[in-house]
């Protein structure tokens, strides 16, 4: 017979035996049938697993600790853990931290079908790459037989090289640039999971393999980013240099967003996926075109601005009116791209030409033996 709360004595029996200790538990519900379909882990019982877990530990340590004496160093590397999780937030804690399933599912949001493997009709190059740590990525290169600038495009969180191919096209066609769009660690078929400091090392192979690709360095490549390629665009561009940067809806940082959303889970204490592109921007010393639409309901104006005021000049802010986060290429950014190019003195164009890959890197090697 059900009890009155609808459990039956086994589902209680099982629950008693968790040691969880909490019907919020999500793997205690899976077991019970409670919730076959859950996919996403809760905070309040992972916090309440471990909390629970260091008091039962502090407890055990000061119970036993004056009939063994090794017992002592044990009960106080626990309360010293412990304070210094506390006093730090989960941001320290690292891959450790109860809060970073949740970022990792709400952050990189890898739906949609990968690329093809096939390379569309439109003449793209199927780049294949590897980053440092051997993470094997994917990504399509569109070249232009008059190009004015060679572009590294990164894209936004959600999608991959399937979706976002069409930016790089128009990229391509309406401004006449070279251009590489890839996919992160973890996205379309690029293999790995990403996280934040993968998808900056992802980046960084995306340059080396465009670099090599179009006999351009690396510090001649404009890079633009978008929402979340922003972050990972200013981060190269802070680190390596850049011809120029151009950015598209994206933030000051990641807890700043999080915050604007739902500040009662104190993301600047807790947060472990950072991306803190405002602190990084002052590094950077090129050019610099960030556009932000004035209706984005992601990424707030005030984290548009905070970002472009820690830039070093030049700088332009174009603010489009009634521009959702997700809207497209509008006209007014067309038009000022195209000045902002113009502006570049023409990088790009003495070597531009479309002929056997082989050639262009024996080309480049002999560009930078002769330098050297």
């Amino acid at each position: 017979m059900p009890e009155a709360d609808g459990r039956s004595r086994a589902d209680q029996s099982s629950l008693s035996h968790c040691r969880h200790l909490s019907e919020e538990c999500v793997r205690c519900r899976i077991l019970n049938g409670r919730d076959r379909t859950a996919d996403h882990v809760p905070i309040r019982p992972i916090v309440r697993f471990r909390t629970i877990g260091f008091g039962w530990s502090i407890l055990t340590c000061f119970r036993e600790s004056p009939h063994n004496p090794a017992m002592i160093g044990r009960c106080l590397t626990i309360v010293v853990a412990l304070s210094s999780l506390i006093a730090s937030g989960c941001a320290a804690s690292g891959r450790y931290s109860p809060l970073r399933p949740i970022e990792q599912r709400l952050i990189y949001a890898r739906g949609g079908a990968p690329a093809s493997r096939q390379t569309d009709e439109d003449s793209a190059i199927d780049a294949r790459f590897t980053a440092d740590d051997g993470v094997r990525l994917h990504g399509h290169f569109y070249d232009h037989p008059e190009r004015r600038a060679v572009v590294l495009f990164c894209h936004g969180n959600a999608g991959s090289v399937a979706e976002w191919s069409e930016a790089a096209k128009h990229l391509r066609d309406r401004h006449r640039v070279a251009v590489l769009v890839f996919d992160y660690r973890g996205y379309g078929q690029s293999e790995g999971t990403p996280d934040e400091p993968g998808i900056l090392r992802d980046a960084r192979a995306a340059r080396r393999w465009l670099s090599d690709e179009t006999v351009v360095s690396e510090q001649d490549i404009v890079l633009i980013g978008r929402s979340l390629g922003g972050a990972v665009a200013v981060d190269l561009a802070a680190n390596d240099g850049a011809r120029g940067l151009v950015l598209m809806s994206t933030f000051s940082s990641l807890p700043d967003v999080a915050a604007h959303h739902m500040s009662w889970l104190l993301p600047h204490w807790n947060m472990t996926q950072r991306l803190n592109s405002a602190e990084k921007i002052s590094r950077y010393n090129g050019p610099l075109l960030q556009s932000h639409g004035a209706a984005d309901e992601v990424v707030p104006m005030e984290s548009a601005r905070k970002l472009f005021n820690a830039a070093n000049e030049p700088k332009t802010l174009l603010v489009i009116p009634r521009a959702g986060h997700n809207d497209a290429f509008s006209d007014a950014l067309d038009e000022r791209l195209d000045q902002f190019l113009d502006s570049l003195s023409g990088v790009g164009r003495s070597l531009s030409w479309t002929g056997d890959r082989a050639a262009r890197r024996a080309f480049k090697t002999a560009s930078k033996s002769m330098t050297s």
